[in-house]
Order: structure tokens, then C-alpha cells, then sequence
């Protein structure tokens, strides 16, 4: 992550987990708090009903360049094939010095 996207991108987690600040109830009650502050107009249903839709757009976004992000990142080594073509070469070496005589092709 920190290679790819900098050091800013390694703490995206940070204030997730933990107790720090009142806990997830403290965090999870911060997050609806600002999420109702900003539809709230008074009974305006139309502003009410832009922002929510404005705030549903935002969070789709937000969401594909997460999923962006995360499948940037590499889910293996670069060196990983070469392991497992070695491990299915020498799983088939074995195998074939399994094999009776007779049974193997000339």
C-alpha cells in the first residue's frame, strides 16, 4: 500500500478498531450524526431527497475506487509462479517414477 499509494494510504484503517475516543458505539453514533446533519432541511423533502441521492452517488464512487485500490495491490509475490511450477514439477517427477515399467510410454 505505502509503495503503491504513499504513506497517507497505510493509515486508512486507523480509528476503526480499539477503544481509543468512546469506541465503535462513539464512532458508529459520529458517522449517522453527520450522515442526518446533512439532510437535515426542516422538512424540505426535495433537498432532502437530492442530497440523498447525491450522498448514494458519492458513496458508489467512493466504493469502486476502493475496490479499485484493493485489487491494485498485489494478492501474490511476482516470484509465486515460479514456486508452484516447481511443486507441479516434482509432484509429476514422483508421480511418474511411481508408475511400474511397463506402464510408461516409450
Amino acid at each position: 500500500m505505502k509503495k503503491s499509494f504513499g504513506e497517507g494510504a497505510t493509515n486508512v484503517f486507523n480509528d476503526v478498531v480499539g477503544n481509543a475516543k468512546g469506541g465503535k458505539s462513539e464512532r458508529r453514533r459520529k458517522f449517522i450524526d453527520v450522515y442526518d446533519s446533512l439532510l437535515d432541511h426542516e422538512g424540505d423533502k426535495d433537498v432532502e431527497k437530492e442530497k440523498l441521492e447525491a450522498i448514494v452517488n458519492m458513496a458508489g464512487e467512493f466504493m469502486l475506487l476502493n475496490n479499485a485500490m484493493m485489487l491494485a495491490v498485489k494478492k501474490s509475490p511476482w516470484w509465486s509462479k515460479y514456486v508452484w511450477a516447481g511443486v507441479i514439477s516434482i509432484f509429476a517427477a514422483g508421480a511418474f517414477r511411481l508408475l511400474p515399467t511397463g506402464k510408461r510410454a516409450n
